[in-house]
């Protein structure tokens, strides 16, 4: 079973004749006679970002580098909902709102007045733009002294009116809704405080008046339903005002004598009206009788209006909008919604406020907006920084139908998925949901049909929903997959499984509760259905799986690609050839002039992209063993199930060297805490790191305390399969931690016991117990020959550590103040412990916003393998501190500020040897823990002109020798070092360094140029 719910992974190979290649730093185009051609050179003004932009999956709109940094600034600094500028009572309400959807499901907490409410990135970016004050002041005088003092008051007066408009664009399930309703509700509670303080007439007058205050315009009657029921949820939450709302807040003559008012006491007292399906006119004008704060309606029902000919001025209540939100915008700008969408924004004359709501920013979108909006400056745009990016949350699986038994069928696959699913052992007791996606409404009955009668389905299990189907018949359909998942027992149709078979009519906003699987039965038609039906699981940081269902005709390379793309955090669907080759595009590959034979630039290709992907992977210290997800190093009440889990594993270092076994399989000693809390030292140490880390208490690292750092947990996205491990459980012992339903793995910790000399001891007699090694062979070892014994996967955790609690036990004391500082957020971060905050002994570090948190420091170092054009020589040099050893390897050295890798990269090249080299590749890179370097690889080639190949040591002097050896010589040896002719005993560096990893690379890629 496992197998078959295995992701499938092949490199990114085109074969499309007018496929653009990136060779090296210009672009390639294959022409009819087989040759390549070089392309024109670019300007290129941007650094590269790794992007999946193959096929259908280039649609997508770059957000300006600038906009997401701005959104990234202010998500770091704020982690609470107090922080930002809401309305008291609204604040209350949404995060009461928030806590009654909460799945606790699979959560440690006994009632959700045990959960900690933070706000989304999307929504700390979005409430505090749009929340903004707006410029109202004026000056109060009667009697203005000039024409400036006039003008200026003018000024203040447009500036309170005009229009102002918002782009919201953010991953799908991260709490949009509330990011776009607190500002809008905060504005309506803000303007009837001001009013209410000024008449109490004027107040209810205004109650009373048949106006829309606000309107939200959704593309579906389902999405209509489902903000409109957030609105009044929200609305209809009680509480004690004088409990929720900062006293001294209260203590505000203004906000008091408001909150304290009898139709705002304890609650949001809005009116919240929705115009949805089935709704006649009758409902609507009825409704507005007296005021209505907020409607949520389509475009098209507005426009429905204009064909009441027996109503006088139907549209007229519209005139009052002063906040507009079009969410799904990029639904409702697209040619076949843009018309009625235009047509109502144009009645709005009166609007202050207009918020483009997406999760997705597709170029048309963008193209319709400038059209709208000529001066760009008028739109206040808003990304975060996953914007067009799958959420690591969910683990992608590519499954072939064209292999055995489905043998081309996609619905046999299909089957097969759903009985696998069904028997994973997830979700247990619980009726499991699923979502199959399918690109056209007439293979929705097609597909059930045979779902049912062939594969022995019951028919109240398999569902199919599509445009045609009533929309009081698709909200019953519907439900199921709406809210939490129910105990099977308590289902009405005692289901086990339920399938909604549909097509991207449902992708769109709906927010299906806890779905955790998806599948994908036809491949999306571009980038922006891909991310809809995708965000349909995995929503608000929980997890999920997609299948997607390949055969002959889909099963095109590029969609093999993307559990990669998920699992690297690469952004979706921009267009590659704007943007500088990175190592993602530049491969290095020799620029051919000749004509070539399509086999022969296949074999070329074929044999470079297997050598990077297969090198890149098993780089010594950079296998990927870890989700670290740090965005979890914050949570305490995460860190503290991690740490005290009885699957918790713990690595251990002594003065940065870490415990090994020199007699047992695993060098690397690694402790689960199943073990390990048997000792009263080890369980001590860990509560009080537990606490001392939640409370960033200033004496955690006094005495002889252990330093701890979160590493990460290995879960299915690094390869762990946890159905397995699940099955394995014995004796109540977890074989993984579950937090919350939202990540599931083996927690790693890393732990510094230069001062616990007692728990040294403990955990040392615990690793020879675990172990049953020999007395002895248990030891902290400083020795490089043991660093590298160790298996990959070791390696990269030893890696791990050591450069982290480096850096801890470098950094003791504030370089501002000179106070201590303290490891918070598990070990990732530093802090001044200085708790003066202003004046006179105030850390100048910790005062500044955005330095008062210290990270770490990884160094960049560049190294190079160099060669001529033709790849027939290598330049090799030996430095004086390997001299004896006659190891001769690349050229390195650190970058410098403001350099970039090919600068930096020239400029080592020259100062050492006195080559001078212009064309640089990047082709890998590897984390260096000695103490804490980022190896960044490169390739240069040299050419040949009597002049640039010369060597000169006398620059720089730190080399012994520097010369230009044979291809084929270098290529012994590494291929023929017992047997060839090398009498001066030339060595090359150790296997394990990246030096080793290019100078095979450079020599493999000569020999393929021969074929």
């Amino acid at each position: 079973m496992s197998s078959f719910l295995s992701t499938i992974t092949q490199n990114f190979v085109c074969t499309s004749k007018s496929q653009v290649r990136f060779y090296a730093k210009r672009a390639y185009k294959k022409s009819k006679n087989a040759q390549l051609i070089r392309a024109p050179a670019r300007k290129t003004l941007e650094q590269p970002r790794q992007v999946f932009s193959f096929g259908n999956f280039s649609g997508l709109h770059l957000p300006q580098i600038k906009t997401i940094e701005t959104s990234r600034k202010a998500i770091e600094s704020i982690s609470s909902f107090a922080s930002l500028r809401i309305f008291p009572t609204v604040r209350a309400a949404m995060v009461q709102d928030i806590k009654r959807g909460y799945n606790f499901k699979n959560t440690y907490m006994a009632s959700k007045d045990d959960l900690e409410i933070k706000p989304s990135p999307v929504q700390v970016a979005a409430i505090r733009k749009i929340n903004q004050p707006r410029n109202t002041k004026s000056t109060k005088s009667r009697t203005l002294q000039s024409g400036a003092e006039i003008f200026s008051e003018l000024m203040a007066q447009n500036d309170a009116k005009r229009l102002k408009v918002f782009t919201i664009a953010a991953e799908t399930g991260s709490g949009k809704t509330w990011a776009y309703t607190a500002p809008m509700l905060t504005k309506l509670k803000e303007e009837d405080m001001e009013l209410f303080n000024i008449s109490d007439a004027a107040y209810a007058d205004a109650k009373a008046s048949p106006i829309i205050r606000a309107l939200v315009l959704l593309p579906t009657h389902e999405l209509v339903d489902q903000v409109y029921n957030t609105l009044k949820s929200a609305n209809d939450q009680k509480f004690a005002t004088d409990e929720v709302v900062d006293p001294k807040l209260m203590s505000d003559a203004k906000y008091a004598r408001f909150l304290r008012a009898p139709d705002q006491l304890n609650g949001l007292h809005l009116n919240i009206r929705k115009f949805g399906a089935g709704d006649s006119h009758r409902i609507l004008f009825d409704g507005i009788k007296q005021r209505v704060d907020v409607l949520v309606t389509t475009p098209g029902k507005i426009q429905g209006l204009a064909k009441l000919q027996n109503v006088d001025r139907q549209f007229r209540f519209f005139n009052h909008v002063q906040y507009c939100v079009v969410d799904e915008a990029d639904t409702l700008m697209d040619n076949s919604w843009v018309d009625d969408t235009t047509a109502v924004l144009r009645r709005l004359t009166k609007c202050k406020d207009l918020v483009f709501c997406s999760a997705t920013i597709p170029k048309q979108f963008n193209r319709t907006l400038s059209k709208m909006f000529p001066d760009e400056k008028s739109i206040i745009h808003i990304n975060t920084p996953a914007l067009h990016k799958i959420p690591r949350q969910i683990v992608v699986k590519i499954i072939d139908a064209q292999v055995s038994p489905y043998n081309g069928s996609k619905t046999r696959c299909l089957a097969q998925a759903l009985y696998a699913i069904h028997n994973d052992g997830t979700e247990p007791g619980y009726v499991k949901r699923i979502l199959v996606f399918v690109n056209e409404k007439k293979d929705v009955a097609p597909l059930v049909d045979v779902l049912v009668k062939k594969y022995g389905n019951r028919p109240e299990d398999i569902i199919g929903i599509t445009g045609d189907t009533k929309p009081e018949e698709r909200k019953d359909l519907l439900e199921p997959f709406l809210k939490p998942a129910e105990l099977v027992e308590d289902d009405i149709d005692q289901s086990k499984i339920k399938v909604l078979v549909t097509t991207d009519l449902m992708a769109r906003g709906m927010n299906f509760v806890g779905i955790k699987n998806v599948i994908l039965m036809d491949l999306p038609n571009t980038s922006v259905d891909l991310m809809h039906r995708v965000g349909r699981t995995g929503r608000m940081r929980q997890s999920g799986r997609v299948f997607v269902i390949i055969d002959k005709k889909t099963g095109k390379s590029w969609i093999k690609g993307l559990p990669n793309v998920v699992k690297r955090g690469i952004t979706v669907g921009y267009q590659s050839y704007r943007m500088r080759p990175g190592p993602h595009l530049s491969l290095g590959l020799r620029h051919y002039s000749q004509p070539l034979k399509r086999s022969q630039i296949y074999s070329k290709m074929s044999h470079v992209y297997k050598s990077l992907e297969e090198q890149q992977k098993s780089v010594y210290f950079g296998h990927e063993t870890l989700n670290r997800i740090s965005f979890m190093r914050e949570e305490s009440d995460f860190i503290t199930s991690a740490i005290f889990h009885d699957s918790a594993k713990f690595i251990f270092f002594k003065e940065t060297n870490p415990l090994v076994s020199k007699n047992s399989d695993k060098k690397l000693v690694v402790l689960d805490n199943f073990r390990l809390r048997k000792h009263d030292f080890w369980n001590s140490a860990i509560t009080k790191w537990s606490k001392d880390n939640a409370d960033h208490e200033p004496t955690m690292r006094d005495g002889d305390a252990p330093t701890i750092l979160f590493m990460g947990i290995e879960d299915e996205s690094v390869g762990l399969d946890l159905k397995s491990l699940k099955l394995q459980e014995e004796d109540d012992k977890e074989k993984f931690l579950d937090y919350q339903g939202r990540y599931q793995g083996v927690p790693y910790f890393a732990v510094d016991l230069t001062k616990s000399r007692q728990l040294e001891k403990e955990v040392i007699a615990e690793a020879y117990r675990t172990l049953g090694v020999e007395e002895g062979s248990i030891f902290f070892t400083y020795s490089r020959k043991h660093f590298f014994g160790f298996e990959d996967r070791e390696g990269a955790l030893f890696s791990h550590g050591k450069q982290f609690l480096d850096w801890l036990a470098r950094n003791l004391f504030c370089p501002g103040c000179g106070s201590k500082v303290i490891p918070i957020h598990a070990g990732g971060k530093l802090r001044c412990t200085n708790p003066n905050e202003e004046g006179e002994g105030a850390c100048p570090v910790k005062a500044a916003s955005i330095s008062n948190v210290s990270f770490p420091r990884t160094d960049a170092v560049i190294i190079t393998a160099i060669t001529n054009q033709d790849k027939t020589k290598m330049l090799l040099s030996l430095s004086k501190r390997y001299a004896e050893l006659k190891m001769y390897s690349c050229t390195a050295g650190f970058m410098e500020p403001a350099e970039t890798v090919e600068v930096a990269t020239g400029r080592e090249i020259w100062e050492e040897t006195g080559v001078v080299c212009r064309r640089i590749n990047i082709m890998l890179t590897q984390p260096w823990p000695f103490p804490a370097n980022l190896m960044i690889g490169c390739v240069a080639e040299v050419e040949f002109n009597g002049v640039n190949e010369n060597i000169n040591l006398g620059h720089d002097k730190e080399l012994a020798d520097a010369r230009w050896f044979d291809m084929e010589f270098v290529r012994q040896l590494i291929y023929e070092k017992k047997t060839m002719d090398n009498p001066e005993g030339i060595n090359l560096p150790n296997p394990e360094s990246i030096a080793y990893s290019l100078i095979r690379m450079v020599v493999d890629q000569a020999g393929n140029s021969k074929l």
